[in-house]
């Protein structure tokens, strides 16, 4: 909780959007980027792009001999005072579209 008002929610809403692109095609090396936006409602809450979050990123894509692996960056647009201010991630294994 922050400021006695608890995160969270029990509905969603998200959008994703990505384009991705051949970096390096002789090592199946790919390039990323995309926008999101979304947030989380209690059941009794209104859906309100005023409260949804949206944020870009660029990211690398690899589909190498043990498993996808992928590093992305990605920047908020409207932040509030408790959320992060950018967020690296590094995944291996992990679904996503190649």
């Amino acid at each position: 909780m922050i400021a006695s008002t608890p995160i969270g929610g029990s509905e969603e809403v998200i959008l994703n959007n990505e384009i991705i692109f051949p970096l390096v095609q002789t090592i199946g090396l790919k390039g990323v980027v995309f926008t999101d936006a979304g947030n989380a409602y209690g059941a009794d809450e209104t859906i309100s792009l005023d409260n949804t979050r949206f944020s870009a990123g660029a990211g690398l894509r690899w589909l190498s001999p043990v498993g996808p692996l992928r590093v992305e960056l990605g920047k908020p647009f409207n932040t509030k005072p408790h959320d992060q201010k950018s967020l690296l991630l590094f995944s291996f294994g992990g679904p996503f579209q190649y």
